[in-house]
């Protein structure tokens, strides 16, 4: 994974929280970019992370010269925004979950969870024994 790109948008970056973990505590500390590097593609996967609108034009781009597209879904929530990319990508990481979604058999089983929110820790707890975030490393 020493090629392993993940590309962002500045609002993307700004906006999501739990950057810091997705870059090295799931990626090996690969770096984030605002772009994509043409001289990486087709060797190694290209992690794209999204957290308000996803682009499918970019991922229609990157699949075409060989490489792995993995898309970490930051954002969806509430379940409001169109997520007619992720038949395009090849797995998708969601951090927030839905069964409907997860289980779907529409995509072939390559969507996970991976739960790691900023602000009530990682996966479903019970509210009154989180630590507040100040109080978490």
């Amino acid at each position: 994974m020493s090629h392993l790109q993940i590309i962002s948008t500045p609002d993307s970056l700004n906006g999501a929280l739990e950057t810091w973990f997705v870059q090295n505590e799931i990626f090996g500390g690969a770096p984030y970019s605002l772009g994509i590097n043409p001289a990486h593609l087709g060797d190694s996967p290209v992690v794209y992370l999204a957290l308000y609108q996803i682009n499918r034009d970019l991922i229609s781009h990157i699949k075409p010269c060989g490489s792995k597209v993995v898309l970490y879904h930051m954002g969806g929530e509430c379940l409001d925004k169109a997520l007619s990319a992720y038949s395009e990508c090849d797995l998708v990481i969601r951090n927030y979950c839905f069964s409907s979604i997860i289980n779907s058999n529409n995509l072939g089983g390559k969507i996970i969870w991976a739960p790691n929110s900023f602000r009530t820790g990682v996966g479903p707890r019970v509210r009154e024994t989180i630590k507040k975030a100040s109080h978490r490393q």
